[in-house]
């Protein structure tokens, strides 16, 4: 038998963390955003100005607008997960600001993010980690992704 809610979270900060993610509402990336993200992923160190300009992410929406996800706690975009559903289904710039981090943010934006690609007729997801991210490869193993060949690609079976 189940043990009621109230048993299996039993501290504090595990219910914290539950109300917090509630709270948290992921939606699409709209061009008003755009600073917000930009702030979120340098603080990351995931900007990259030919990939992440302005410009740039306002064409990635034009094409597949389903393809950048912003988690919004109180109207504040803390942040971001991308997609990209071509040859190779990706989730990439997962990233959250600091200040929000270890809430349960970046899981569910990665949980929105894999189902953005299941929607798209994938059955899988991948993404890359870098090979001195083993902090980063434990959390998306505990996600359900696998390491892969050579370089450490991990993907998910959706």
């Amino acid at each position: 038998m189940e043990k009621p809610l109230e048993k299996r979270f039993t501290t504090d900060e595990e219910w914290k963390r539950i109300a917090e993610k509630k709270r948290i509402k992921i939606r699409k990336y709209s061009l008003a955003d755009y600073p917000s993200v930009r702030e979120i992923l340098q603080a990351s160190k995931l900007f990259y100005e030919p990939n992440d300009s302005e410009s740039n992410l306002r064409r990635v929406i034009g094409d597949d607008p389903d393809s950048i996800l912003v988690a919004v706690e109180n109207r504040r975009v803390v942040g971001t997960a991308f997609t990209e559903s071509g040859f190779i289904p990706f989730i990439f710039r997962v990233a959250v600001h600091p200040e929000y981090r270890n809430r349960g943010i970046g899981e569910k934006l990665m949980q929105s993010a894999e189902e953005v690609l299941k929607n798209k007729g994938h059955s899988e997801a991948n993404i890359l980690v870098a090979i001195d991210e083993s902090e980063n490869q434990l959390r998306y193993e505990r996600q359900g992704y696998e390491k892969g060949h050579t370089y450490v690609w991990m993907e998910k079976k959706l």
